[in-house]
């Protein structure tokens, strides 16, 4: 098991770049998340973002690019927009840039189950981590 650490992982300095990259996982309960795929789509690609967002009825995955200004709105879109209220509040949110688009196009995949860890009827709210050694636990377990 690893131990507790509470204090963030420094992000390496990182030149000025053109394009933000965001990947975020979560899970949260969405049921409507078949309403929810072309909504999602239209906002990202009427912001110029490309990538892949995987919405699910037990949540969300997914990486993506854009303007500084596109990953943010984005941000404010996802945990606060009119669509998806405060479902996806507590993301596991990651950013980074890059100096060119590093996506070809923008994919909204509507998938049964966002990361697959699990046998067949468990449900995806167990809480799954890869702790700083690189291993995969379920902090749900019984101690």
């Amino acid at each position: 098991m690893c131990p507790p650490d509470d204090t963030p992982m420094p992000s390496l300095p990182q030149a000025n770049q053109p394009y933000k990259v965001m990947a975020i996982y979560k899970f949260a309960d969405l049921p409507d998340c078949a309403e929810l795929q072309p909504r999602l789509a239209k906002f990202c690609c009427g912001h110029s973002i490309k990538g892949t967002l995987i919405p699910a009825p037990e949540g969300i995955n997914g990486t993506v690019a854009g303007s500084v200004a596109a990953i943010d709105e984005l941000e404010r879109y996802l945990l606060d927009g009119p669509d998806f209220g405060t479902r996806l509040v507590g993301a596991e949110i990651k950013f980074s840039t890059a100096g060119t688009m590093p996506f070809l196009r923008m994919k909204v995949r509507l998938k049964s189950e966002i990361v697959t860890l699990r046998a067949r009827g468990q449900s995806g709210q167990g809480r799954w981590h890869l702790c700083r050694a690189g291993k995969l636990e379920c902090a749900d377990r019984a101690q």
